[in-house]
């Protein structure tokens, strides 16, 4: 594999992880709002603080595939 589909890899990897960071708070803040008549945002902000981990590891997974195109650009693999 080239470093330009491992890029490619990691950034669709952070991208997924993102998406799954807003799916796991949307889940936790309906599980936590069962019973109430009307939940706002507050819910929601507080299942996403849950989810720190899921935002640096998203963070993280962009920059390396950031890296890993950049590099190739650079030096031109094919």
């Amino acid at each position: 594999m080239n470093r330009r589909c491992a890029g490619v890899l990691f950034s669709l990897t952070g991208a997924l992880l993102l998406i799954g960071r807003y799916v796991v708070a949307a889940i936790c803040a309906n599980g936590a709002a069962q019973g109430l008549e009307a939940w706002g945002r507050g819910f929601f902000e507080e299942a996403l603080e849950m989810t720190g981990l899921l935002l640096s590891a998203s963070i993280v997974c962009f920059l390396i595939g950031a890296a890993y195109l950049i590099y190739a650009e650079i030096y031109k693999e094919k």
